[in-house]
């Protein structure tokens, strides 16, 4: 940069010194006579000519390097302010950088401080609530311990409890739904607990499940769900009933009758005939009873409703052992069929024999008394809860 203002001094100083000289010479030019007014023109040297000639060079030149030298000097001035402003951005920048990392720094550590003081409220929360919830479990532990101790329950009186219930709910099956299977399962599942279980002697206990359990095995056997399984199929069939189709009998003819000779014998029979024919125009006949009328399609479609539902209802009857319901069931629903629908089709006469066959079936079925050993198991006890008042007094 110095180098460069060195340059530019000494290329002002030649300017200088060559427009000083271009002055000098024009005023000596000035002057001299002029050539228009003087009487003896002077004729110009070829040696003036080439030392001005020289001077306008000498000024060109020192303008091209004043101007280059400008140029140069104003490149380097914008470098310098690029410089400038570029440090000044970078400055700036980095400042707000700066402002940037204290601001997250401050957020940072208020961060910190709440987390710290939220985890510390936290923690005195968590510490109470331990706290608490061990009281109460003191207190429930002591409460337990009260009501034990005044029951006199221990883990036999749990398993007796348990038998107890088992052997209830098969009564129940007995008594209310006569169902011998489920109730067998039920008391030899109270068998099982009472046997696993630990210083409890209950012989006359397992004598009496054991005799229920003999008495519930010899009942009869009856196959229920084969009887559903058919009267299910009986349900599916009954859209394939055939509706009954009334039939009309043609009247036979009369045996031919001689014609006779004469006229007179002509006439009344022709009267007759004629008489016969009127008549025969009315035909009064009820083929030994009442004639079912021909359904319309809405009430056909009521009709096999119903007789779904009935069978249902005998479904529901074999579940229930009740022998009424089964039967007066599948009776009504054979006398509709009979009724409304063809007897000579083959489904139907299918439908009617398998409901004959199921009608037969008795499904009521004599329960024993299975009481002895649900009064057992409470008779224990009461013998149990006795020894544990006992205990507690002593």
């Amino acid at each position: 940069m110095a180098n460069m203002t060195e340059k530019t001094e000494e290329l002002s100083v030649q300017l200088n010194d060559a427009f000083a000289r271009l002055e000098q010479e024009q005023m000596t030019q000035e002057d001299q006579p002029d050539s228009s007014t003087s009487e003896n023109p002077i004729d110009e040297s070829p040696a003036g000519r080439s030392s001005s000639l020289g001077n306008i060079v000498s000024v060109l030149i020192g303008l091209v390097a004043v101007v280059m030298a400008s140029y140069s000097v104003f490149v380097v001035y914008q470098q310098e302010q690029a410089s400038k402003l570029k440090d000044a951005a970078n400055a700036n920048l980095e400042q707000q950088i700066a402002a940037i990392r204290g601001t997250l720094e401050q957020q940072r550590l208020a961060t910190e401080s709440a987390d710290k003081e939220i985890e510390e409220r936290l923690l005195v929360q968590l510490q109470d609530q331990q706290k608490t919830v061990q009281e109460m479990a003191t207190e429930v532990s002591a409460s337990l311990a009260d009501v034990a101790q005044d029951l006199g329950t221990s883990g036999e009186d749990w398993l007796l409890a348990e038998a107890e219930y088992l052997i209830r709910l098969g009564s129940q099956r007995v008594m209310m739904e006569a169902d011998p299977e489920g109730a067998i399962a039920l008391y030899e599942a109270a068998d099982t607990i009472v046997r696993d279980a630990e210083g409890v002697v209950a012989f006359e206990l397992r004598q009496a499940l054991a005799a229920d359990i003999v008495s519930l095995k010899g009942v009869s056997d009856l196959d229920v769900d084969g009887l559903f399984v058919k009267i299910s199929a009986l349900i599916n069939q009954i859209d394939l009933l055939k509706h009954r189709q009334l039939q009309y009998i043609a009247v036979e003819n009369a045996d031919p009758v001689e014609e006779p000779q004469n006229l007179l014998a002509r006439l009344v029979q022709f009267a007759a005939s004629a008489g016969d024919r009127l008549s025969g125009l009315v035909d009064y006949r009820t083929e030994g009873g009442v004639v079912t009328p021909i359904l319309p399609p809405k009430e056909e479609y009521y009709l096999r409703q119903n007789l779904v539902m009935k069978l249902q209802l005998a479904q529901l009857g074999l579940l229930r052992s009740d022998q009424r319901i089964f039967s007066a069931s599948l009776q009504e629903t054979s006398e509709w069929i009979d009724r409304y629908f063809d007897r000579e089709d083959g489904t139907t006469k299918a439908v009617q024999e398998t409901i004959s066959a199921i009608s037969l079936v008795n499904i009521e079925r004599e329960m024993p008394d299975v009481s002895a050993s649900l009064r057992e198991v409470r008779k224990l006890l009461a013998r149990f809860h006795e020894q544990g008042k006992r205990g507690t007094e002593q």
